[in-house]
């Protein structure tokens, strides 16, 4: 599931507005974790995983909120990727556990409900 999400991931960020500047960005290590919590509020749900997606590789603690904010976007490959990164985070992400959680036995996507239970798991350990 992981492999085959990031392959949607990264054909949804291709083809948006802004993506081939943001993977440049990010292939060169410069995709600055500013600009890619911004990127969480883009129109284009591509845009907005490629965010969250990023940001949890960052591992920037400071991220915790804006991608516990991001469990709650309409698009779940938002949410998933959203749910991955704090699973990154690891212990640094105790504070998004109760969101995790509820998404975790609630999402319509089972794919969400899956990375959030995996990163409960990861944080909580």
């Amino acid at each position: 599931m992981k492999g085959t999400f990031v392959l949607i991931l990264l054909v949804a960020v291709v083809t948006s507005g802004c993506a081939y500047r943001l993977i440049a960005e990010h292939e060169r290590g410069k995709a600055d974790i500013s600009t890619l919590r911004t990127m969480l509020k883009a129109s284009d749900p591509g845009d907005r995983a490629y965010a969250a997606y990023s940001l949890g590789r960052k591992l920037d603690k400071d991220s915790v909120q804006a991608l516990t904010d991001a469990l709650r976007d309409p698009s779940p490959d938002v949410r998933w990727a959203a749910a991955d990164g704090l699973a990154i985070l690891g212990e640094a992400a105790k504070p998004a556990l109760a969101s995790l959680r509820t998404i975790a036995g609630t999402d319509e996507s089972e794919g969400v409900r899956q990375a959030a239970a995996e990163a409960v798991m990861r944080i909580d350990q």
